[in-house]
């Protein structure tokens, strides 16, 4: 999901992240402990990293890798995502979807009836996107959690995300293809990725970045081009900022 803001210091977390940017630059890495990453997102000011990780914890953490928020759900985290008022949308195998205030207070919990694979939402909270483990469809929410329908790409989606200004929508299949839809949940694209699709993002100018389980950061440009980096493992999360620079976790 693309961020409103620059980064103010290119953030990768020790055996886990990775920035992937057009020229050299620096970084900062620091560990999130003995687990892994399941996701991850750049707040719009481009001042903080949430991170979800296999052990139920979704975290927050500043350009300095000073945690700032932690919050335990009651299963593996598979999705975070902020909302323009700092609060962070979390997705669980818990079967919930919750909305955490930047206190770490649970602003609201939504049961479902099947294990919540993922979560992705407008800067603005007016589109909420989230996939059941099972099921084919991706389904949409407003901000407070009410139900405003159903997307269907004939596969199930592993993976979805939605740019911030909601336009565009990205979901990867189990089938190993990109499906792009517009803002009026139409499919424009379609595009082949090597490997399972481990994660995706997509900016307001619908250029998506994935990551596959063969270790490759894919940049699928809107006019067709196709731009590819490696990792050292498979890259199991990626964010852009706002300046054309991805980070990969792995």
């Amino acid at each position: 999901m693309r961020r409103s803001a620059v980064l103010s210091a290119a953030l990768s977390i020790l055996l886990c992240l990775i920035l992937v940017v057009p020229a050299a630059a620096s970084d900062l890495r620091w560990s999130v402990g003995d687990t892994y990453i399941t996701s991850l997102a750049v707040r719009g000011d481009g001042e903080a990293v949430a991170v979800g990780t296999y052990d139920a914890t979704a975290s927050v953490y500043d350009a300095t890798g000073e945690r700032q928020l932690e919050f335990i759900a009651g299963n593996v985290v598979t999705g975070v995502t902020f909302l323009e008022d700092g609060s962070l949308l979390v997705s669980s195998d818990d079967r919930q979807l919750y909305r955490i205030a930047p206190d770490a207070s649970v602003v609201w919990s939504l049961p479902l009836r099947r294990a919540v694979t993922g979560v992705a939402a407008s800067q603005d909270g007016s589109r909420v996107l989230a996939l059941l483990k099972g099921d084919p469809k991706a389904y949409l929410f407003d901000q407070d959690g009410q139900p405003q329908g159903e997307l269907e790409i004939g596969i199930q989606p592993r993976k979805a995300d939605l740019s911030d200004n909601g336009e565009w929508i990205a979901l990867g299949g189990s089938d190993q293809y990109v499906y792009v839809i517009d803002g009026e949940l139409e499919q424009v694209g379609k595009h082949s990725i090597s490997g399972t699709i481990d994660a995706l993002t997509i900016t307001d100018e619908g250029r998506v970045v994935v990551g596959s389980s063969t270790g490759s950061v894919v940049i699928l440009e809107p006019d067709g081009r196709r731009i590819e980096f490696s990792a050292a493992d498979a890259v199991t999360a990626v964010a852009a900022t706002a300046d054309g620079r991805y980070i990969a976790g792995s």
